[in-house]
C-alpha cells in the first residue's frame, strides 16, 4: 500500500505487527533473530495451509516488494492471511524467513499457542490476565 510506495518503512531495519492481544513472551529470540542478516521475516503460519498469520509477523522492510500490499479488488473468501503470503511468497521461497518455533494451534483458527511459543496470540488472553489480575488483589 501506501507506505510500501512512499518509502515509510525506509528507515527502519524491522518492520513488527502485532495487534493487541498479541503477546511476545521472548523478545530474545526475535533479538537474535533479527540480528541475523540471513533473515528477513520472521512469521507464523496459520494451521490452514497456505496462510501466514498476520496479527504477528516482523519483516525487513527491504525485503518487501514495490507494490506490495495494493487491494484493488479482492477475490471473494480472500483473507489478510492469504495476500500476506503472495506477499511475504518471495522471502519464504528464498529460504530467508524463520518460522516461530514451538507453536500450537487450537482448531482451524489462525492462532499462535504454544506453552514454549515466544509469542502468543489468544483472544482469552484478556480474560487470563484479569483473573491473574483479580488473584492478584487488583
Amino acid at each position: 500500500g501506501d507506505a510500501v510506495d512512499n518509502n515509510w518503512f525506509a528507515p527502519y531495519d524491522w518492520i513488527v505487527r502485532l495487534n493487541p492481544d498479541v503477546l511476545i513472551r521472548d523478545d530474545e529470540f526475535l533479538l537474535r533473530t533479527m540480528r541475523n542478516e540471513s533473515v528477513d521475516g520472521i512469521f507464523a503460519m496459520c494451521p490452514n495451509p497456505g496462510r501466514v498469520h498476520t496479527d504477528f509477523f516482523a519483516v525487513r522492510p527491504k525485503a518487501i516488494a514495490e507494490g506490495a500490499f495494493h487491494c484493488p479488488q479482492l477475490p471473494p473468501h480472500f483473507t489478510a492471511e492469504l495476500q500476506a503470503m503472495d506477499e511475504f511468497g518471495p522471502i519464504i521461497k528464498a529460504k530467508r524467513h524463520v518460522w516461530l518455533p514451538n507453536v500450537r494451534h487450537n482448531g482451524v483458527a489462525c492462532r499462535i499457542l504454544g506453552r514454549d511459543a515466544p509469542v502468543v496470540h489468544d483472544h482469552a488472553l484478556l480474560d487470563q490476565c484479569r483473573n491473574g489480575h483479580a488473584r492478584l488483589g487488583g
